[in-house]
């Protein structure tokens, strides 16, 4: 717990009006957390002395962000690989010249190309608004989710088969 001499420190340096000592402060709040939850920025050998709390966020950051991207590119290289052992999986008479014309073959192909493509480039948000929110967002997770429902519905969707008419049986 909190010491009231501590406690009685910190409202005197807001009433006081140092915002810096504040913000440095939050700075190392936020740093303890991201330590307590494994986010541990490598240690800099070259510096000596002691990083503020707002150097110490930063580096813990660029941690984050390296995990971001690890993350993303890592499933969307994940799905076309399985792109890839999908199509050497295939049948031989998928490889035939009617094989190749069924719509069914190019879908369940394509879809793994498609969405790993879209899911490793998610990871070029990194620096953007819209990588932050999505880092932060509960929707982090639920994307990858999606995606691999996405591609699982297409692998095991069966396309109906073309009806025959008298005309075309000759």
């Amino acid at each position: 717990m909190i010491s009231d001499q501590a406690f009685n420190a910190s409202l005197t340096t807001i009433k006081a009006g140092n915002v810096d000592e504040l913000l440095n402060l939050t700075f190392a709040v936020i740093h303890s957390i991201y330590q307590n939850y494994g986010f541990d920025a490598p240690e800099s050998d070259a510096e000596t002395t002691p990083q503020t709390g707002e150097e110490e966020l930063m580096n813990d950051f660029n941690v984050i962000n390296l995990v971001f991207i690890y993350f993303f590119v890592s499933a969307g290289v994940t799905l076309i690989l399985m792109g890839v052992l999908n199509v050497l999986t295939l049948p031989k008479a998928s490889f035939s010249n009617a094989g190749w014309k069924h719509p069914g073959v190019w879908g369940r192909i394509g879809v793994f190309f498609v969405v790993g493509s879209t899911i490793a480039g998610l990871a070029g948000l990194v620096n953007l608004d819209a990588g932050y929110n999505l880092s932060v967002s509960p929707w982090l997770l639920p994307v990858i989710t999606l995606a691999l429902v996405i591609v699982l519905g297409m692998q095991y969707v069966r396309w109906p088969k073309k009806k025959q008419t008298g005309e075309e049986k000759d």
